[in-house]
């Protein structure tokens, strides 16, 4: 017994030998994998410092070259925001690649902490910031084409005033004029412009590709505020033709509304049922009706038209102006379609929730155009006969933006527009003749975005049309008919073209609500 014990007593003190003999073994191990696990953290710490640091450098840069100025006066911000930097090796300069960019640049040394047990003395770390300023590389071309696995083609006699990208192949007709650059991230055919009669410098082909410049949608306009009053309340029909005085004061009709031609109206009105006032009545207040509809008829209104909740199905009318009425606020419609007749000026705004806008020729808003639908609705609308969302005839002035959210957008020819035309999650058509200022077209340059996905997203120019901007498609096809002339650029995913000419115009550019700066990498 004594020797049994005696033996296992030997063997547990050669096993403790055995566990020193690994822990020494070991300990070097351990030790650097502690060191190397906290150096990490130490290296990539200062990483993030250092290029937040940068990033901060190369927006202030951004922002000074976009007034002209040396965005080099920036680089101290990158040892204010790290003073771990090596001064030394900081640069903040025009990048030499891309336009309209600053580029910053800067290194630092990272002690090695308990890594200088395995012999680093210590790491270096770079940090690179490129921000962006002004309109975007897109915005740079007279015509810009998204697609990397779309050809660009144009037929014989294309006229372009600027330059022209495509992230793929160009092919170019015969007879053809180009007085800018022609870059192509594939190949361009004819490479030598004489081979088929054409005129331009030769072409840069495998360039690199260009992503599709960003254009947030422009904000929509919030619903106008609906006017309140009190008045006389009536509980029943309304037909004051009784009066000789017309209609004196604000009244509240549980009811229908009927008021002859020729009486005129010295307050406001609301009800809960029709309304319906004559040819040639003057209106000096508000008509605000709940539930039913409003047809208007000669003479002026002061005041604003309001229709909620019109009991017409979609695709009917809730507000008619017949013509020749002018309006001196807002006209707000829900559940169904505004037809504003011939000459109809709109002082203020108008909105429109899940129905039409039809502006007739001749008239005008002072405001903005919304109109904003469910997704089932502005399908019911835009492809009813003659579908549309918001539809400006010829020669009906908008001073403000024009934007359809969910649903298709129709500007007839000779439409000016001083704002935005947007059609989130829809189309743009622009009839023949169409232009968007008064006199000189660089005076008023309009901006057209066409948003989401196939098939909607897609601007549309009929030949003939005439327009000053920016025609932008980001995931759609920008189409230009025959005869028809941009002065200002196209940037689509898809370029058809068959117009006359495009001339690329820095003002219409400029349009573009892009300027400001941005980190870009």
């Amino acid at each position: 017994m004594g020797k049994i014990l005696h033996k296992r007593s030997n063997m547990f003190k050669n096993r403790s030998g055995q566990s020193l003999i690994l822990v020494v073994i070991f300990l070097p191990v351990m030790l650097g994998m502690a060191a190397a696990g906290v150096t990490v953290g130490t290296v990539y710490y200062a990483k993030t410092n250092l290029q937040n640091a940068v990033d901060a450098a190369a927006l202030a840069g951004a922002k000074v070259a976009e007034a002209g100025n040396s965005p080099g006066t920036q680089s101290f911000l990158v040892g204010q925001n790290d003073p771990n930097v090596q001064e030394q090796t900081v640069t903040v300069k025009a990048d030499p690649n891309i336009q309209d960019a600053v580029e910053a640049t800067a290194t630092e040394y990272v002690p090695s902490g308990f890594a200088g047990i395995l012999g680093f003395k210590h790491f270096t770390v770079t940090a690179t910031g490129i921000a962006a300023y002004g309109p975007g590389q897109g915005f740079g071309y007279a015509i810009f084409q998204g697609s990397t696995n779309t050809s660009l083609s144009f037929d014989g006699g294309l006229n372009v005033q600027g330059s022209i990208h495509a992230n793929q192949n160009i092919e170019i007709g015969g007879g053809s004029t180009v007085t800018g650059n022609i870059n192509a991230s594939g190949t361009v055919s004819p490479v030598i412009a004489s081979t088929n009669g054409s005129s331009y410098s030769t072409p840069t082909q495998h360039a690199p590709v260009l992503p599709m410049p960003s254009w947030p949608l422009p904000p929509s306009a919030p619903e106008p505020s609906i006017p309140s009053f009190s008045g006389t309340v009536i509980n029943g029909n309304f037909d004051p033709s009784w009066s000789n005085n017309g209609v004196q004061g604000n009244y509240i009709v549980h009811g229908n509304v009927d008021i002859g031609g020729g009486m005129n109206v010295n307050g406001s009105i609301e009800a809960y049922g029709n309304i319906t006032i004559g040819g040639g009545d003057t209106i000096n207040g508000n008509i605000v009706d709940y539930g039913g509809i409003v047809n208007l008829s000669g003479g002026p209104i002061s005041g604003s038209v309001v229709a909620i909740d019109g009991n017409s199905p979609t695709g009917n009318t809730v507000i008619s102006l017949g013509g020749g009425e002018s309006v001196g606020g807002n006209v707000i419609a829900t559940g169904g379609n505004v037809v504003l007749g011939g000459n109809d000026p709109v002082t203020g705004s108008v909105w429109v929730s899940n129905g039409s806008f039809d502006l007739g020729g001749g008239s005008s808003v002072g405001g903005s155009v919304t109109a904003t639908e469910t997704s089932a609705e502005a399908s019911n609308l835009d492809n009813s006969p003659g579908g549309y969302v918001i539809k400006l005839h010829g020669g009906d002035p908008v001073t403000g933006n024009v934007t359809a959210n969910n649903g298709d957008i129709s500007l007839a020819g000779g439409q000016q527009v001083g704002g935005y035309v947007v059609a989130a999650n829809g189309n743009v058509s622009i009839g023949g003749g169409s232009d968007s200022s008064t006199a000189e077209p660089t005076s008023n340059p309009i901006a057209i975005l066409a948003e989401g996905s196939s098939p909607d997203g897609n601007i549309t120019m009929e030949g003939g049309a005439n327009v000053t901007g920016i025609l932008y498609a980001p995931s759609g096809t920008v189409s230009v008919g025959g005869g028809s002339i941009v002065k200002g650029a196209i940037i689509g995913e898809y370029v058809h073209w068959a117009g006359d000419r495009v001339q690329y115009n820095s003002q219409a550019v400029a349009k573009a609500p892009l300027m400001g700066v941005r980190l870009i990498q």
